[in-house]
């Protein structure tokens, strides 16, 4: 049976959005380590992935476990880019692309609510929290 309501948003987008609920402690963790992109990659995908990749590792949502998956947004990407295909395909490619794009906040909806501290540290500061009496 199929969950129901709407996905979970990642706790990495939450922590950029300085929301409360980024703290989920059984939530399980990737490892970390280096993130290497797949051997199945399309020419054409490698480079949407260099590209993409360093940007959204340095906004969290890329992790060596998602790497297959993000694999599979840079190939769709490079098809959608590289090959002349019939309009019916190019709607499927792009709808895809949409699923993709939100899972690793690439939207424009998603990257308009993360909150990059200042200096790229990886979450927001606590002081937002305290108030400063001068």
């Amino acid at each position: 049976m199929a969950k129901r309501g709407r996905k979970p948003i990642p706790t990495a987008v939450l922590k950029f959005r300085g929301s409360p609920r980024a703290n989920r402690p059984d939530e399980p963790q990737p490892p970390g380590g280096p993130i290497e992109p797949p051997c199945f990659l399309s020419e054409a995908g490698r480079k949407v992935w260099d590209i993409m990749a360093p940007m959204c590792i340095l906004m969290g949502t890329l992790t060596a476990v998602d790497a297959k998956r993000f694999a599979a947004y840079c190939n769709c990407q490079g098809k959608l880019e590289t090959q002349d295909l019939s309009i019916k395909d190019t709607c499927k490619i792009e709808q895809r692309l949409d699923r993709y794009a939100t899972s690793f906040g690439l939207g424009a909806s998603e990257r308009a609510s993360i909150k990059m501290p200042a200096g790229g540290k990886s979450s927001p500061s606590k002081e937002r929290f305290f108030r400063r009496n001068a």
